[in-house]
């Protein structure tokens, strides 16, 4: 397999090419694949972040990118909670965190799918296995952003924040997942593109394919 070198957090774009780090073959391996959502099916990252600023910087508090990438796959409650101690701000969190989700939804429109992840995942639907998606984010923002790309009536599950009490990078979410599918773990194929998500599903006795790791222009 050729390797490339992977810089993180520099703005890079992407060439997502499955061909190039995944034999399709290797689908008959598995009784399902579960896929992250942002960064991972949807090139949804920068928007996220845009909206974090733009609740932030009115309050002076700071979101280094390279933090806000390193705590990919992380509820944004939970991320609201972490700079608010980090900062020793006085905001309300729940409040900040509801915020940016708003401003996301704004913002919505301008996510785009990745595309060879989403062939992958139509591949493998199409080929009879068993699909779902996982994601630290809120439910109404997943099914809409799923909606956006196309792809919500493949995946059996959705497994969003509000369904497990502790997310990624806790194995709860994909613990879950799988259970809803009845499937084993062990035969799960996961794809993310966040150490948080790695762990995550690595916890839960899955497989991983890093897509943020596969090729960079």
């Amino acid at each position: 397999m050729r390797l490339w070198t992977f810089v993180p957090f520099v703005n890079a774009k992407f060439r997502y090419d499955s061909r190039a780090v995944f034999d399709p073959a290797r689908l008959s391996e598995f009784a399902a694949l579960f896929f992250d959502l942002d960064g991972t099916l949807a090139d949804s990252m920068p928007v996220h972040y845009r909206a974090w600023r733009s609740v932030l910087d009115p309050q002076g508090i700071e979101f280094p990118e390279a933090i806000f990438y390193s705590w990919g796959g992380t509820p944004a409650r939970e991320i609201a909670a972490r700079l608010k101690r980090e900062a020793s701000a006085e905001f309300d969190s729940e409040a900040l965190a509801t915020e940016k989700e708003a401003r996301f939804l704004l913002l919505l429109p301008e996510v785009q799918a990745i595309g060879e992840v989403c062939e992958l995942a139509r591949l493998a639907h199409a080929r009879g296995l068993a699909l779902g998606v996982v994601s630290g984010g809120r439910r109404a923002i997943v099914e809409r952003t799923l909606e956006l790309i196309g792809l919500r009536a493949m995946f059996s599950v959705v497994i969003a924040s509000e369904d497990t009490p502790q997310g990624k990078p806790a194995p709860d979410p994909y613990v879950l997942a799988a259970s809803r599918l009845h499937v084993d773990p062990a035969l799960c194929l996961v794809f993310e593109d966040s150490q948080t998500g790695e762990a995550s599903a690595r916890g839960a006795g899955m497989q991983v394919e890093r897509v943020d790791q596969w090729v960079r222009d």
